[in-house]
């Protein structure tokens, strides 16, 4: 929070439903390989190596991922309401209400660790 603007940073590269995708995609590859090395045992085809995380997202979503802003700086000028909302049963999320300069009505949703 700075004098005129609200500046709001957030660390990693995937947004959490992203990682829980990855996470999903993970583990379905495992229970396959498990499944396909007890109905054939002895093919050696099914030994690859682990794809990385860009293989499995996708190379367009990860591009797209990595050129998303790390800092969202909002003038305080625009901040209309803070809430307090609760993510995953804990309060830990912030909505924001804006007026945007240009008109219109805008809302954001930060979720995250909160101090």
């Amino acid at each position: 929070l700075t004098q005129s603007h609200v500046l709001i940073e957030y660390d990693g590269l995937l947004y959490e439903g992203e990682v829980l995708e990855l996470d999903e995609m993970r583990s379905r590859r495992t229970e396959t390989r498990k499944v396909a090395t007890r109905l054939q045992p002895n093919d050696t085809s099914l030994e690859e190596d682990e794809p990385t995380d860009e293989e499995l997202l996708g190379k367009d979503q990860f591009h797209a991922a990595s050129m998303r802003p790390r800092l969202l700086r909002i003038s305080l000028a625009e901040l209309s309401q803070i809430y307090l909302r609760r993510y995953r049963l804990r309060d830990s999320a912030l909505e924001l209400f804006l007026v945007p300069s240009g008109g219109g009505n805008c809302t954001a949703n930060i979720s995250g660790n909160l101090l």
